[in-house]
């Protein structure tokens, strides 16, 4: 099937949480999670960085996403696939980013591309 949407992280201040559906299995330990990132036409040219993670047994589990804003008229974008462990309590994917974008933010898209039920 198509990978699923998740929600959109922002360029804003503050930790953003996205719960994991329900029809996602309860015996699923892994998610496929996909951060699709673009920008372009967005204010001075600077690296931004967004932290992505899930916790697990009292510990993080963080994956990083890299990306640039520039002034210019054109989009460029990029669409990692990250895999993090889940339990079956607090199934969710938490966001930060220090880049805050006030206009035109073209933020970061997540998609649920898939998910384990056990460990390899």
């Amino acid at each position: 099937g198509n990978p699923v949407k998740l929600g959109l992280i922002n360029s804003t201040s503050g930790v953003q949480s996205f719960n994991l559906p329900d029809a996602l299995p309860m015996n699923a330990n892994m998610v496929g999670i996909i951060a699709f990132h673009s920008s372009g036409n967005e204010g001075s040219s600077r690296e931004v960085l967004y932290r992505l993670w899930t916790e697990v047994s009292g510990a993080e589990h963080v994956h990083f996403l890299y990306g640039w804003r520039y002034p210019q008229s054109a989009i460029s974008f990029q669409a990692p696939e990250f895999w993090f462990p889940i339990e079956k309590t607090g199934r969710t994917i938490k966001a930060v980013t220090e880049s805050r974008q006030p206009f035109n933010d073209h933020g970061v898209s997540l998609y649920i591309s898939g998910y384990f039920d056990s460990y390899f």
